[in-house]
């Protein structure tokens, strides 16, 4: 069996400018060019807990350790569970990204700060995407679309303005009915 200390030894091991941060640690984020350290790592319940505050993926930050997701696991959980687990922290992630998206479509004229904020919510569904087999894959996508038409400056008709509620409810719902989530 394996260490609770392993999986977080392997990525520190990995990372540059790392330096002890209340009950975890700080580095540079090795996905994208990082000047100063924008990388938490912390011990979860279930494994290493990484998140780049600059908005990388959790994916692209493993693919840039030269790991896999499942190396960050404590390895107690079966392979059904790592799944269930990981499709259910991405899809919390995509309705707080989906809520940007509302705000967004409600607010009007949009300051260039809540732009930014927009096209990261973007590009934060579209790379939950890249799961095989996540479920809400339609609504996600569907409101991927919709971040995509308010940052071109449309606004959203009333039954998309619906029909993105109604996505972001859907998969609130997959949340909630865990037997879904594989």
């Amino acid at each position: 069996m394996t260490s609770r200390r392993d999986p977080v030894a392997l990525v520190l091991d990995r990372l540059e400018g790392v330096r002890k941060s209340g009950s975890g640690w700080i580095a540079k984020c090795p996905a994208h060019p990082d000047k100063s350290p924008s990388l938490s790592i912390r011990e979860g319940e279930r494994g290493v807990i990484l998140k780049c505050w600059i908005g990388c993926t959790f994916p692209a930050i493993v693919d840039a350790l030269g790991l896999r997701q499942s190396d960050l696991f404590y390895g107690a959980l079966a392979a059904p569970q790592q799944r269930q687990h990981a499709f259910k922290a991405v899809l919390k992630a995509c309705v707080s990204e989906s809520i940007v998206v509302i705000t967004s479509s409600r607010s009007g004229v949009m300051p260039e700060q809540d732009h930014d904020r927009l096209r990261t919510a973007a590009l934060r569904l579209r790379a939950a995407l890249t799961l095989d087999g996540l479920p809400g894959r339609r609504e996600i996508e569907g409101v991927a679309r919709y971040a995509a038409l308010l940052l071109k400056g449309q606004a959203l008709t009333e039954d998309e303005d619906d029909n993105l509620t109604g996505s972001v409810e859907w998969i609130g719902w997959l949340i909630a009915d865990e037997h879904k989530l594989g």
